[in-house]
């Protein structure tokens, strides 16, 4: 264990129905993975995003998932001292119309 970091890990999963009114359904998860280095840390996320594939059910309409579809980033934690406050990740972006329709949070729609 001697030198490895802690890293973030965005990944996206789809959520795949039969029913075409069910809609597309997405999800992206940050996770915290150790690592020697970005690659190894990227191989651990991987391996625990396909960990996470078909374990989820949505009660009411059938649907099957998460489906793994990728590894979106890896980068090590900004701070290292995750005692207190931290900041752990961060992303940029140029469009913020386009991530107002994409995070409805934001404005405070439900989710």
């Amino acid at each position: 264990m001697t030198g490895e970091r802690c890293y973030i890990a965005i990944t996206l999963f789809e959520f795949v129905s039969p029913d075409p009114a069910a809609g597309e359904l997405y999800r992206e998860d940050t996770t915290l993975v150790h690592g020697n280095s970005e690659v190894e840390a990227r191989e651990v996320a991987e391996r625990w995003a396909r960990e996470q594939e078909g374990v989820d059910e949505v009660t009411g309409t059938v649907v099957v998932g998460p489906r793994f579809l990728g590894v979106v980033d890896v980068a090590p934690v900004l701070d290292d001292d995750l005692t207190g406050t931290a900041d752990l990740y961060h992303r940029h972006f140029r469009d913020l119309a386009a991530y107002r329709r994409w995070e409805p949070l934001l404005d405070g729609e439900p989710p």
